[in-house]
């Protein structure tokens, strides 16, 4: 029992000098400035960066010259379109003419990313006089005109209507009250408080082609229904034929007006109606058209959440990205059921 380790479990080990190790390479000094790496191969990017431009006019040359085009901007085409419509362009007096293109790029940024103003990068210039433009020319009602000049390529035989939920970020309910009662001014900014929170309600209406034909802002909590002949007495009621709609349009209020403007109803009946009545089935199919292009301007997170205080700000950058969606270039969404109809 002599030779017995005093403690429990195993007898410590005798203690070694520590292992020498080998001086490494002396680290750099990262208070030194590191020059920034140029790349010699692209004379097209030196050439610009040497001609003593600003960094937004850099970077345009040299996606002019080698003819790309930047994520969600505009094209040549789409300029050709707009340009008209905006205040401020050449030939104006004053600053505000300088780059209206990259001005509108970079609200359509600001509405693809949802980033805050103050986030906008530099290329597309000082972010306050980019929001200033953008308020300028919403109140002004350039967007609205923009969007209705897509009116007569509209086929109105067969609409589709439906609506969405776009939930309200919490910067967006700061909008003054000016003296009235809140639920007032939150009703005028088209904010409602349903299931998700502080919510807007978006009701669509879209011809067989899958093209924007009117829209409108309602608070979270409105019925469907409700809004309905209101987006109906903006179009002329004598060239539609059908209306596709859900459930929720499944009222005797909304059949009788349809019935006299001599619309067929393709909506079907809800679980409580007595006498059930009859609509198209295969007809009734192409509905989704409307659903895929609500999920085409979700794509972009600042329609798909609202950060505008304001409803008419917020309804301006929904008519400039319905309007981009629709010139793209792209070939248009269609349904195989709403064909010959």
């Amino acid at each position: 029992m002599a030779n017995a380790p005093s403690g429990f479990g195993k007898p410590k080990l005798k203690r070694t000098a520590p292992r020498e190790i080998e001086p490494s390479a002396a680290a750099p000094d990262l208070t030194q400035d590191v020059p920034e790496p140029v790349d010699t191969d692209d004379n097209e990017f030196v050439a610009c960066r040497q001609s003593g431009a600003s960094a937004s006019d850099r970077i345009t040359q040299c996606v002019a010259r080698r003819g790309g085009i930047p994520r969600k901007s505009l094209s040549d085409a789409q300029w050709r379109r707009l340009s008209p419509f905006l205040t401020g362009k050449k030939g104006d007096r004053g600053r505000t003419a300088r780059n209206s293109r990259l001005t509108v790029e970079g609200i359509l940024w600001r509405f693809r990313v949802g980033a805050p103003w103050r986030d906008l990068p530099a290329h597309f210039g000082n972010w306050n006089s980019v929001y200033r433009s953008f308020r300028r020319w919403c109140r002004r009602g350039v967007f609205l005109r923009l969007l209705l000049s897509l009116a007569r390529e509209l086929d109105l035989r067969v609409l589709l209507v439906d609506g969405t939920f776009v939930k309200v970020h919490q910067h967006a309910a700061g909008a003054p009250k000016r003296g009235r009662h809140p639920d007032i001014s939150r009703s005028e900014q088209a904010l409602g408080v349903s299931r998700g929170g502080l919510t807007t309600k978006v009701m669509l209406l879209i011809d067989r082609r899958g093209r924007l034909a009117g829209f409108s802002l309602a608070p979270g909590n409105t019925f469907e229904a409700h809004e309905l002949p209101a987006l109906l007495s903006s179009l002329p009621a004598s060239e539609t034929a059908e209306l596709l709609g859900d459930k929720a349009y499944d009222t005797n209020r909304v059949r009788g007006m349809l019935a006299e403007l001599g619309i067929v109803a393709t909506i079907p009946s809800k679980s409580n109606r007595k006498k059930p009545i009859p609509h198209d089935t295969g007809a009734y199919k192409g509905r989704g058209l409307v659903e895929n292009v609500i999920a085409d301007l979700k794509h972009f997170r600042g329609i798909a959440t609202r950060y505008c205080k304001y409803a008419e700000m917020y309804a301006a950058g929904f008519q400039l990205v319905a309007w981009h969606l629709q010139t793209r270039g792209r070939r248009q969404r269609q349904s195989m059921y709403l064909e010959g109809r």
